[in-house]
């Protein structure tokens, strides 16, 4: 009898909805994308985003195997010791972190310029540089992507975001559309930012047009080296209108470029 109960009450919970679901919420951007204020948050964790690609390994690995820089004062270290931090390919796992940090830099781009043209502001100024600075995010993480990858899934909107099973697209086909997006953010970009944004936020470090040209002549220089497309002139032209347009220039003290005291200085 104890067997008979046993297993009618497993029958009996087994006809509940004891494992259905019931959500209380999930993830949505359509009560966020309503002001201007808004989309300069959503301007802003794009930035945050980049976070991804400030880990040791990826950036001072190389530098720490010369003589140029040091960790602290434990060196030697496994940054130095380990040859796993100098090869750079599928084994080893130094490539992961471009992967998921680009493609978030560009899911939070893909919304603010889906989102961010029905958005109704009194800081017009604001909110086209809100969406320059997206174009420039989205096109230059596809070309960063390129450089490790090759070919990679070009996805350019939420949509085509949501799709599960996206494929590769082709290196020219990713180059192109960002270029597209580096011309766009070059045009629409400011040569200097004001001092706040308007909402309260300095807005120092934020890319500017010369940013997006200067990604525009790296773009151009990678293609022509490393793919040979002899496009040597518009790597040319690209860096020439950072050197002409008198916002940028070269210290006369090299020392001075780096000390904190000349933050934001003209080179």
């Amino acid at each position: 009898s104890a067997r008979l109960a046993l297993c009618v009450g497993i029958a009996v919970a087994g006809c509940t909805d004891l494992l259905n679901e019931d959500p209380k919420g999930f993830t949505t951007t359509d009560t966020f994308f309503k002001t201007g204020a808004d989309l300069n948050s959503a301007t802003i964790a794009i930035y945050n985003a980049l976070r991804g690609l400030q880990g040791t390994s990826n950036w001072t690995a190389p530098e720490l195997a010369s003589d140029q820089a040091r960790y602290d004062n434990r060196e030697p270290n496994f940054n130095t010791q380990s040859p796993d931090f100098l090869a750079w390919d599928a084994s080893t796992g130094r490539t992961g972190a471009y992967w998921g940090t680009l493609y978030s830099v560009i899911t939070r781009a893909n919304l603010v310029l889906d989102k961010g043209p029905a958005i109704e502001t009194p800081n017009q100024q604001m909110k086209d540089g809100n969406l320059a600075e997206a174009k420039f995010f989205r096109g230059y993480a596809y070309f960063f992507l390129t450089k490790v990858y090759d070919g990679v899934p070009l996805l350019l909107s939420p949509e085509e975001q949501a799709n599960p099973r996206p494929t590769r697209a082709p290196v020219e086909d990713v180059h192109q559309a960002a270029i597209r997006d580096l011309t766009d953010a070059a045009n629409a970009l400011p040569e200097t930012w004001p001092g706040s944004d308007g909402f309260g936020i300095p807005t120092q470090g934020r890319v500017t047009k010369g940013a997006a040209q200067m990604a525009l002549a790296d773009l151009y220089v990678w293609r022509s080296s490393y793919m040979q497309t002899n496009e040597w002139q518009d790597a040319s032209d690209w860096a020439d209108s950072v050197i002409q347009s008198g916002t940028w220039a070269l210290n006369p003290d090299y020392v001075r470029t780096f000390r904190p005291s000349n933050k934001g200085n003209r080179e």
